[in-house]
């Protein structure tokens, strides 16, 4: 990992590697030949790029194991053939924060994940992650493995455990639900309460991408009852009168009829076709089929106390400690906006500090600026959020340069959304088989004035 310096640099780069990546051919695949394959589902590359990288012998089929024979890249390919692609990698580049050492004995690694780095290897991110930082800064700390999940964009307190009986204990203790986990966040308005308990039932819609909270004597919600390892098979309808996926139907139902005429209907059609929506398209026309096809969802009970610590001086904001109960997908984010308060910058959840202008702030602050003129050409355009483009020179040294590399001679990869904006969640204090460790507080959540029953 190329960590850069933090006064000299606003992220951590990875130098670009080669890198062979395996897969097999999937039974909706078989019939068509590599490079229709890989044109499809990996369209960031074109297709003259995939036949000359099948020509030069760095897209290659290896056949199967029971049956070896020549392909050609026109050749039908059968379910379970191994193909391999050897790629010259480049990792979007993350905030250049440290990762901090809370604590290390013979059963624990304990580490403060700074916000807008994934923790392990996975989609674009390989080594530059917590865990691979963590192996390149401790190289001496021998195989440790997270014992429990944070999003890319929260920071705080990941515990990771150096043996199978450790992680085997967390593992138990999370199960039952025998852990104090405690977070802070900035929430939007001026939080009033001392301490709220927030228990509404949650269902993670992956289709959406967000939590969306059950409603009492409309939508069927599991009984409260112990965590267990294997999920429910219990399954509701939510397409009765007044539920959620019928309201966002409805709605769907009207933008639909604002567009008017059969004209713009088919016109919409090719905008599906061409993934041309706005999300805000998607997750209506998402819903709607939900609701036509009658899609069965779980709610599961779901408990977080938020207590207030304080407002800030402006009073846009205040700062809240959320202690989940239950472990479910985004449950602090989805709870703080059902009460009203969602995370000031949590545009998902109805935060409002957040996007261009906020995202050009936070730009400035790491150092990098806005594209005002043509940038030179020691630089390459950077995505933030997918609204603000900012530039960074990122040119990576002649020597390892790739010449059949479409993304040199950048560090960063063509058309790579990178998404720097920290969350205002923090995983503040962890409590788990009579240890606790804890995080100091993040930077955005010091200037407050501290409530009377909640000093900070």
């Amino acid at each position: 990992v190329h960590s850069l310096d933090p006064h000299a640099r606003p992220c951590s780069q990875v130098k670009p590697y080669h890198f062979d990546f395996s897969c097999s051919v999937k039974r909706r695949q078989a019939g068509k030949s590599v490079i229709d394959i890989f044109v499809k589902e990996f369209s960031g590359r074109s297709r003259a790029y995939y036949e000359e990288a099948f020509r030069d012998g760095r897209l290659r089929i290896e056949g199967t194991t029971r049956q070896k024979i020549t392909y050609e890249a026109s050749t039908p390919l059968g379910e379970g053939v191994r193909i391999r692609h050897r790629v010259h990698r480049h990792e979007p580049p993350v905030p250049n924060a440290q990762v901090q050492l809370i604590e290390e004995d013979d059963d624990y690694f304990v580490v403060c994940k700074p916000a807008g780095m994934p923790v392990h290897s996975g989609g674009q991110y390989r080594k530059n992650t917590v865990m691979g930082i963590v192996h390149a800064t401790w190289p001496g700390t021998g195989r440790i493995a997270p014992a429990h999940r944070l999003d890319r964009p929260v920071s705080g307190v990941l515990i990771c455990t150096k043996n199978k009986e450790t992680a085997r204990n967390v593992l138990d203790a999370i199960t039952s639900g025998d852990t104090m986990k405690v977070y802070v966040a900035r929430v939007l308005g001026r939080f009033e309460q001392a301490t709220v308990d927030v228990d509404a039932p949650l269902y993670y819609d992956f289709g959406v991408g967000r939590a969306v909270v059950g409603v009492e004597g409309v939508d069927t919600i599991l009984p409260d009852q112990p965590e267990s390892r294997e999920p429910s098979r219990r399954k509701h309808n939510v397409n009765a009168a007044g539920s959620p996926a019928e309201r966002a139907s409805d709605a769907s139902d009207r933008l639909m009829q604002a567009r008017g005429s059969t004209t713009e209907h088919h016109q919409t059609a090719k905008r599906i076709k061409k993934n041309k929506l706005s999300k805000k398209e998607r997750v209506a026309l998402h819903l709607k089929k939900c609701a036509e096809h009658k899609e069965e969802r779980i709610f599961r009970p779901a408990r977080t106390i938020v207590r207030l610590i304080g407002h800030s001086k402006d009073g846009r904001t205040s700062l809240v400690e959320c202690q989940p109960i239950t472990g479910r997908t985004h449950q602090i984010r989805a709870h703080l906006s059902h009460i009203g308060h969602p995370i000031a910058n949590d545009a998902t959840y109805g935060g409002t500090i957040a996007g261009h202008v906020q995202t050009g702030d936070l730009a400035r602050s790491l150092g990098l600026h806005r594209r005002l003129d043509e940038p030179s050409s020691d630089s390459r355009e950077v995505y933030m959020n997918g609204v603000s483009a900012v530039t960074v020179d990122v040119k990576i040294p002649e020597e390892d340069v790739d010449p059949a590399c479409p993304h040199c001679p950048y560090y960063v990869a063509r058309d790579y959304p990178v998404d720097w904006t920290p969350l205002w969640l923090h995983a503040h204090r962890y409590s788990i088989c009579g240890r606790s460790f804890e995080a100091p507080y993040p930077e955005w959540a010091h200037d407050i004035d501290a409530h009377p029953t909640n000093p900070k």
